[in-house]
């Protein structure tokens, strides 16, 4: 049986350095390979955290949200092509406050 760790940022921090800093913080204490620990920054934050992480890290990087069209004119929304090209690993679905704040 594998195990996770899944961290979801919501809309924090608020700034590409704090961002940096978070991930660069969990990634120097994350050693463990038999947990999967997942951190779910902001989507705006995601490339600046994939090129932390890409140096040896054991933290993987996932999305909080995803549109179900590979494109089109759906404002402000995100493909899974445009996900894959990042190599994103994990999207979080239909979470709590979606349900409840965008019905």
């Amino acid at each position: 049986m594998k195990y996770y760790i899944i961290g979801n940022w919501k809309m924090n921090p608020s700034s590409a350095e704090e961002a940096t800093n978070l991930a660069q913080g969990i990634a120097n204490k994350v050693n463990n390979s038999a947990v999967e620990t997942v951190i779910m920054p902001p989507f705006v934050w995601l490339s600046n955290i994939k090129s932390i992480l890409e140096k040896g890290s054991n933290v993987v990087l996932a999305a909080q949200n995803m549109f179900w069209k590979e494109s089109g004119a759906f404002t402000g929304e995100i493909s899974p092509a445009m996900l894959t090209n990042l190599g994103i690993k994990y999207v979080m679905i239909a979470h709590s406050e979606r349900e409840l704040y965008l019905k």
